[in-house]
Parts: C-alpha cells; structure tokens; sequence
C-alpha cells in the first residue's frame, strides 16, 4: 500500500505494526524478507531496487540514516545490525 501500512497478504513495512513484527530482527532479516517480493515474483528486483525499498521502509518508521547509501558491499555486518522498536511511536 502507498502508505506502507500492509494489506490482507502484506504486512505492515512501517508504524508500530511493523516495529513490534521486526524488534530484534536483523537488517539481514528484513532485507530476505523484502526480496521474497513480489509475491508472484519473488527476486524480480534488481539488487539496488532492494537495498532501495530496505532504506525507504527505515527512513518511514524514523530510524536515522546513515552518510552512506546502503550496499550490499556491507551485507555481511548486517546480521549484527537489530532492528529496535522505537517509543513512543
């Protein structure tokens, strides 16, 4: 959804919905999770389109950005880096 608040198949990809399904989980987690879609293709995205929605889905739930653009060259940090549930939301 343009709002990224999910849908009947798609969960939420920002607000609290999507913070307390992710707390603790690992960018590389998410990151799997994404290229699973879309659904009837899943990894049909380029890489970069990807990492892209990766930064998005952070940007829109607040998480502060970093001075580099996402890369898959850092990919192997990523199961160290958690997700946390930010309060209030």
């Amino acid at each position: 959804m343009p709002d990224l608040g999910g849908h009947e198949y798609a969960g939420p990809l920002a607000g609290e919905g999507f913070q307390l399904k992710w707390q603790d989980a690992s960018l590389a987690d998410f990151l799997g999770r994404i290229r699973s879609m879309p659904l009837s293709r899943p990894g049909a995205l380029a890489r970069q389109e990807y990492l892209d929605i990766l930064a998005y889905a952070l940007q829109k739930n607040g998480y502060p950005s970093g001075a580099d653009e996402l890369a898959l060259a850092t990919i192997s940090a990523w199961p160290q880096v958690r997700i946390e549930r930010r309060r209030p939301f």
